[in-house]
């Protein structure tokens, strides 16, 4: 929630509420609203990759964002609000789910679509403090030109009483409670500013992939080696899974890790989802051109594969391409030896890197048992289980298409492994 989000100022995003009457005006932290684009990049709504843009107009309380014409309920009262941002809680009266479900009533998509028919230019959600904004992005349904934001509930009662408006968003939400009806558009006399600047991405191709990167940023000027490596890695993981990509991957390589964060909702140095990978390249982290390849590529096989599958390939890829597999194996027997591995059966029903599941076991751990059934029973099969074990499926599914595949039960497979693994001298 910080205003500047790079460490060499290729990009800043401010947002600045001011009281026209008084002149006096509030740097307010936010976040931006994600969903995902048209190939499946999780990206701030609105903002586009070619140029930086400002959002300016007066505020307008909008209650809930709602309306459900059969209950009577309309926010807006069916009236437009062309050229002001919406403002509006994140959830639903009373939070009532029966009378208004969470889908569609309390999902940002919908409220931000909603604003959108009313002619709204953007749009501010106030979040509650203890929730995770943006956690949950979905498919655009209303074109991207609509800028969305959250606001935590405390930082906005905090604006409206430093640019003494005389009410909070409590007094509002009663108003709207006590009567169980809209409130109708209410204007806040007050104007936001919103802008993103330095958020432009140069654009270059190769034979696989399509690279986007800020001018100037480290990742220009070593374009050449980075198309380099890329391409041979896609070449060298085509050739060791049996598979190819449809299309080129989209590339983004950003300069810092809290722009990253910021653009993509994400952590780490790198992630991968449908056809783009996202990464950091600055003067300290350089990723390896493996892991997250082997994600998109894998993807021809199971698009939505189990985390201990396609995290343990993408584990074990690195440490094949890179002639380092035996340090996988001595990183489980470590843990192993000190007691600190997660049962295989309770793995298969984790998402890898998420706290539960212990990251800086659960990699290691994953990556040495994929490499197991990899070298022992052949790639062939290990694509057959890859192919048919989903995220979605539970413990049970995926136990016994894993015995379906290799007539073995996975209990029967990891103390193979451990057998295998503790013979490394």
């Amino acid at each position: 929630m910080c205003e500047v989000w790079a460490q060499d100022t290729f990009f800043e995003a401010v947002c600045i509420v001011a009281n026209p009457k008084t002149g006096s005006s509030f740097k307010v932290p936010f976040f931006p609203v994600y969903y995902f684009d048209s190939i499946g990049t999780r990206k701030p709504l609105g903002i586009p990759s070619d140029r930086s843009i400002e959002i300016e107009g007066p505020l307008i309380f909008v209650g809930f964002g709602m309306t459900k014409a059969d209950d009577g309920w309309d926010d807006y009262e069916d009236k437009r609000v062309e050229g002001k941002i919406a403002v509006m809680f994140n959830d639903v009266p009373r939070k009532d789910y029966e009378r208004f479900p969470k889908e569609p009533y309390a999902s940002s998509n919908y409220k931000v679509s909603n604003a959108a028919r009313h002619g709204a230019k953007a749009v501010v959600l106030i979040c509650d403090p203890f929730r995770e904004p943006g956690s949950e992005p979905t498919p655009v349904t209303y074109g991207e030109e609509i800028l969305g934001i959250f606001i935590p509930t405390s930082f906005f009662n905090l604006f409206l009483s430093e640019l003494q408006r005389g009410f909070d968003l409590s007094t509002l939400r009663k108003q709207i409670e006590e009567k169980l009806g809209s409130k109708g558009p209410f204007p806040l006399d007050l104007s936001m500013k919103i802008s993103y600047k330095g958020n432009e991405f140069k654009i270059e191709e190769s034979e696989h992939f399509i690279y986007l990167f800020h001018p100037g940023s480290l990742s220009e000027k070593e374009l050449e080696t980075i198309v380099e490596k890329r391409e041979e890695a896609y070449a060298r993981i085509s050739q060791k899974l049996g598979v190819e990509h449809r299309g080129k991957v989209r590339f983004f390589l950003f300069p810092s890790a809290r722009e990253k964060t910021f653009y993509t909702g994400t952590v780490g140095g790198g992630w991968a989802e449908a056809q783009t990978i996202i990464e950091i390249y600055d003067s300290e982290i350089k990723l390896d051109p493996w892991h997250e390849l082997t994600h998109i590529l894998s993807r021809s096989i199971n698009q939505n594969p189990a985390s201990l599958l396609s995290e343990g390939l993408a584990v074990y890829m690195v440490a094949y391409m890179s002639g380092k597999e035996r340090q996988i194996d001595e990183k489980a027997l470590q843990f192993n030896n000190g007691g600190e591995l997660i049962p295989i059966m309770d793995l298969f029903d984790l998402e890898i890197g998420s706290g539960k599941s212990k990251p800086v076991v659960s990699y290691p751990e994953s990556g040495s048992f994929i490499k197991y059934l990899v070298e022992h029973y052949g790639m062939g099969k290990f694509k057959q289980l890859y192919s048919k074990v989903d995220k979605s499926q539970n413990i049970d599914e995926k136990n016994r298409k894993l015995c379906e595949t290799y007539s073995k039960s996975i209990n029967e497979l990891e103390r193979e492994w451990l057998n295998a693994i503790n013979t490394i001298t």
